[in-house]
């Protein structure tokens, strides 16, 4: 009998990402931020954004549904006017579960076209950009189906009914849309790249420029390179330490030489001196 193991849904690595996002994510859920009078609600989905574009879309996923059931519990536990929406789980955790899908793929998608788009130019600059252009993108991509599916949930299973005095009809839900919807694609286009570029790197991610090396290939390429560089300085140290013993040995060289001519110097003078006191 072979013993078959269990491939894991997610390794130490990654449970240590998820675990670092989710943190962020509970915060932003739970401490709502405000920019002019207008609640962003792109910080929690940036983290879903940073888990698609660097672990995968797995880990997309889980932190789309994730993010899903951390709104309905905040509009649970913190209740506002439009709070009673959101107990419905098709309207908050739902529509958060695409959200990984669309990121992640449109993110593979675009990092493939701009591979062609950048296929001339210098390998490292090319990967750097495509992956900035992509995460962007794809960003964007992210938040409008957040944005839209959420919205449509919202109409759907509350179309007519009232709220505090507001009720949910078309002219509000555009208003809403329009208020929110610019500032939040901007902030999520904005600030999820330069993350995912530093983490892709620091992590040492194989990229589609690396034509489908493994992630343990690139690891080891890496731990080549610093060892290689690490070589290099030690023989450039090596160098240095060599040259600057050859001048200093040099220098005692010449100052022998010195003081051998002074000890001949000093001889021949001695020699005259006994050769005058004998003609005396």
């Amino acid at each position: 009998m072979t013993n078959k193991t269990k491939k894991k849904w997610f390794d130490t690595k990654q449970i240590a990402i998820i675990a670092l996002l989710l943190a962020m994510m509970i915060i932003f859920a739970f401490v709502p931020i405000n920019i002019a009078g207008t609640s962003i609600a792109v910080l929690p989905l940036i983290a879903i954004f940073i888990a698609c574009q660097v672990e995968g879309g797995k880990v997309g996923f889980f932190m789309g549904f994730a993010f899903g059931l951390l709104s309905l519990i905040s509009a649970i536990a913190i209740p506002q006017i439009l709070s009673p929406v959101f107990y419905n789980p098709m309207v908050s955790v739902v529509p958060r579960l695409f959200i990984g899908v669309t990121t992640y793929f449109s993110y593979v998608g675009l990092r493939k076209g701009f591979k062609r788009v950048f296929k001339n130019k210098e390998k490292k600059v090319a990967t750097r950009v495509n992956i900035l252009l992509s995460s962007s993108i794809s960003s964007a991509v992210g938040t409008i189906t957040n944005t839209a599916l959420v919205i449509a949930m919202i109409y759907a299973f509350n179309a007519g009914k009232a709220y505090g005095g507001i009720v949910i009809n078309a002219a509000f839900l555009s208003a809403l849309v329009g208020v929110n919807f610019v500032i939040e694609i901007a902030i999520a286009m904005i600030l999820t790249p330069p993350i995912v570029l530093a983490l892709r790197i620091a992590l040492h991610k194989p990229e589609i420029e690396d034509e489908g090396l493994t992630e343990e290939t690139v690891c080891e390429k890496a731990v080549e390179t610093n060892v290689v560089e690490g070589e290099f300085l030690s023989d450039e140290e090596s160098d240095v330490e060599s040259a600057t013993s050859k001048s200093n040995g040099d220098a005692p060289s010449v100052d022998g030489g010195k003081e051998r001519e002074d000890n001949i110097a000093s001889g021949e003078h001695k020699a005259d001196d006994e050769h005058k006191s004998r003609e005396e």
